[in-house]
């Protein structure tokens, strides 16, 4: 995953009847994933924030200490669409500030979803992040309410792509981001600043999209989840994935069709699972201890080999079709 490239802009609102707006150049080239941090001062809200035409509100809050909002867009030709329109609202006289960083993968999605967090001291330090997926990249912003500047180069571990004044330097803002070649906790970031002032950063991560068709042989141990996963998959092969732990539902067609060997473990649950999967060669199946229902048909055409895990404290049910019939749910049976 790599980032193609980094724009940035800002300005002070005068607080007039007609909006405040300004440009923020497009860093891509056609079919890439922008994503945009957007911070307001502390005397703004997210109400008075306007993104540009188009682009998806991913995160918006009101820290407190003032508004953020993280959106994103697949990049247009900077032939004809050079830039973006960022602003205010009518009678805000935020100073305001958007970064765009340019990611060369249409698909790329969150890896982590975004955060913040706010302060007052002289260390802004990003939410904690534990990245999912190998080769995600870390992407950070921090802004203080400050005439004083962040030091450079600071956290050491991320590239600084802006430090910056917004107009009389009542506010400063920080943009940085480090490549994670390996998924796991990103451990503390912590910019520096003179003094103490109130600060808010905010936080994610963005990772390559997971395939949804492969031609060959798939062994994959998908991450870890917090949250719903919807997918589906074909794989014109043999399929030998771990699906992950899971603290919501699951919910996907683990192949329309896997034209080959299906051998896969399914996770542990505290929710419940759906799925339904067709299999054109052997399938051989581990269910898992659920702390909620789980429910899953399985379409085959050769051999059965499936064990429902022994622990069940909620309801299983398990269809098992072979030519015609079924299999009850929560039996171990082997077909020839």
């Amino acid at each position: 995953m790599e980032i193609r490239g980094f724009a940035v802009n800002g300005i002070v609102g005068d607080g007039g009847p007609t909006p405040d707006t300004f440009e923020v150049d497009n860093p891509g080239e056609e079919g890439d994933r922008l994503v945009s941090v957007f911070f307001g001062d502390p005397d703004g809200l997210v109400s008075q924030l306007i993104i540009p035409s188009g682009w998806t509100v991913d995160y918006a809050e009101d820290t407190g200490n003032g508004p953020v909002i993280v959106s994103s867009h697949v990049a247009d030709d900077p032939i004809t669409v050079p830039s973006y329109t960022f602003g205010m609202g009518p009678g805000s006289a935020m100073h305001i500030h958007a970064s765009i960083w340019a990611v060369v993968d249409a698909e790329a999605g969150f890896d982590v979803a975004p955060a913040d967090t706010t302060g007052a001291s002289g260390s802004p330090t990003l939410p904690a992040v534990t990245t999912l997926t190998d080769g995600a990249i870390l992407i950070g912003g921090f802004a203080a309410r400050s005439g004083d500047a962040f030091a450079n180069d600071t956290p050491a571990e991320m590239t600084m792509r802006t430090n910056a004044a917004i107009g009389d330097t009542f506010m400063r803002v920080y943009f940085a981001d480090e490549a994670r070649p390996t998924a796991g906790s990103v451990g503390t970031r912590s910019a520096a600043i003179p003094g103490a002032p109130a600060w808010m950063t905010t936080a994610f991560a963005l990772a390559e999209a997971l395939p949804d068709a492969v031609m060959g042989d798939l062994v994959a141990d998908l991450p870890a989840l917090e949250a719903q996963l919807v997918g589906a998959l074909t794989v014109a092969g043999d399929l030998n994935a771990a699906l992950p732990t899971l603290t919501a539902s699951f919910e996907g067609n683990s192949g329309g069709l896997v034209d080959g060997d299906l051998d896969a473990t399914l996770p542990a649950l505290t929710a419940a699972a759906t799925g339904t999967v067709t299999v054109s060669g052997q399938l051989t199946a581990t269910l898992p201890a659920l702390a909620a229902a789980l429910q899953a048909e399985t379409t085959i055409f050769r051999d059965i080999t499936v064990t429902v895990g022994p622990t069940r404290i909620g309801s299983v049910a398990v269809g098992l079709t072979r030519l015609g019939w079924a299999v009850g749910p929560t039996r171990t049976n082997r077909g020839a």
